[in-house]
């Protein structure tokens, strides 16, 4: 399942120093993050990042975010999210964004590895922390709506009082 953050930056690159900042300063009761690895790729028009997500639940898991340029299908899907779910002025917002970030968590299929889940809520959470960071919204992958961050939040947070 992969989300889009949309993000208002010149190249398509995870400002990471901006990211960690905003964890430690707005974020740091809800969300710990480390970075595993970074790489850049396609001329520099790509960049990936592997983080380390924690929950102060104890939900814990690994993300892989992919920056590029957006295209215009990625418009197009934010217009369609912003009809469906009545999020006014969102694709508006995510057409002042040049790049989207793909935030992805682990197939499903994949072997497990000890101590980590799939609990979307270590997503959204650290989506909320990339739209506040890059100043864009959120496309969710059901494409029904666009969301900033007090919506991820609030996501995460019904999500999290289910367990």
């Amino acid at each position: 399942m992969t989300y889009r953050v949309f993000a208002q930056r010149a190249e398509p690159r995870v400002d990471l120093a901006a990211l960690m900042r905003a964890v430690q300063t707005h974020f740091r009761s809800i969300l710990e993050l480390d970075v595993v690895s970074e790489s850049s790729a396609a001329g520099g028009m790509v960049h990936t990042v592997e983080v380390a997500v924690r929950l102060p639940t104890g939900h814990s898991g690994t993300r892989s975010l992919l920056a590029r340029r957006g295209s215009a299908l990625d418009q197009d899907d934010a217009e369609t999210a912003e009809r469906i779910g009545q999020a006014a002025g969102m694709a508006a917002l995510a057409a002042r964004c040049p790049v989207v970030i793909e935030v992805t968590a682990p197939a499903k299929d994949a072997a497990p590895v000890v101590g980590q889940d799939d609990e979307p809520a270590l997503t959204l959470r650290l989506c909320a922390a990339l739209a506040a960071t890059h100043l864009g919204p959120i496309l969710p992958p059901n494409e029904q709506t666009l969301f900033g961050v007090r919506g991820a939040n609030e996501r995460a947070e019904a999500l999290l009082k289910g367990d």
